[in-house]
């Protein structure tokens, strides 16, 4: 399967107007349909669009601005080594740069793609390079350029901000709106996360680098190791190796877990990978395996 060829025009109108890409199917080819489907209903759902509305106005009013307050651009003279990341992360999705800032202005020392219709970016905590690898440090940013790359961006920012929003809109907009977002955000993450492998090429580092992101929302026992966790997801790969407390728009790590190995099994990635050996199963087969995973 050869990567699709990039349209960079399309790219860029597709971005301004959400309701473009949608009606033209330009996600990613990796991008698992649960998650397009759910995208196509969003924009359609007058709630949704009623917090749309006001979420991007609270973004461009003060949002974008506290982000990015005393924040660098990552470069080869400043963040050389996210700059990096990010520039091997585009080019394993087949993506033009993606502007990343390093801020510590963001709520956790995580990554996160935000924008709007005309402007969208990655912001990263500073301390988080710090405590990634190479590999890692190219799975979190092969995330956030999924999220650019299908889509996601609008959305993902006004949830961001789904807080401060619940006091700007009406209480019967906002209940149902964030419903619909936390809905669609539970599988718009396999999607993501399908684009941090792309990215890292290595199914070993994608699963560590959920597990610890799982572990630091401290959703979780506070007495959990590492460690401890990665041998549960090895000797039970179905089954919760813990006690997680997941919030309302997440997946429990095991079920990110087993769709992102499924989706490692596939046609698709075994050629991104140059790997040959075997044949692999079709996408669609794969995402028949993950509409499973959810009913369940």
């Amino acid at each position: 399967m050869r990567p699709q060829v990039f349209d960079f025009q399309a790219y860029v109108a597709q971005h301004k107007d959400p309701e473009a890409r949608a009606r033209a199917m330009s996600f990613g080819e990796y991008a698992y349909r649960g998650d397009i489907k759910a995208l196509r209903t969003l924009h359609a759902f007058m709630p949704v669009r009623m917090m749309l509305s006001a979420g991007l106005q609270l973004w461009a009013g003060w949002g974008r601005q506290a982000v990015l307050t005393q924040s660098t651009k990552a470069s080869e003279k400043e963040g050389a080594r996210v700059h990096r990341a990010a520039l091997e992360a585009a080019q394993a999705l087949h993506m033009p740069p993606v502007q990343v800032f390093l801020s510590h202005q963001l709520k956790d020392a995580s990554a996160h793609a935000l924008g709007d219709r005309e402007e969208v970016f990655v912001a990263v905590h500073t301390e988080l390079p710090k405590l990634l690898d190479d590999r890692s440090l190219l799975f979190e940013l092969g995330r956030q350029f999924g999220h650019i790359q299908n889509a996601h961006v609008v959305y993902r920012t006004v949830y961001y901000y789904a807080d401060e929003l619940a006091n700007v809109v009406l209480r019967w907009v906002a209940k149902p709106a964030v419903m619909a977002i936390q809905h669609w955000r539970k599988r718009a993450t396999l999607t993501a996360d399908r684009a941090g492998l792309l990215a890292c090429r290595e199914l070993d580092v994608a699963i560590r680098r959920m597990a610890q992101q799982a572990i630091s929302t401290r959703r979780l026992e506070e007495d959990l190791k590492l460690e401890d966790v990665l041998e549960a997801l090895r000797k039970d790969p179905g089954a919760p190796p813990f006690g997680e407390k997941v919030g309302a728009g997440r997946l429990p790590l095991h079920l990110r877990v087993a769709a992102l190995r499924a989706f490692s099994q596939s046609q698709f990635y075994l050629e991104h990978i140059a790997s040959y050996a075997e044949k692999g199963k079709s996408l669609s087969a794969v995402d028949d395996e993950l509409d499973a995973m959810l009913r369940g």
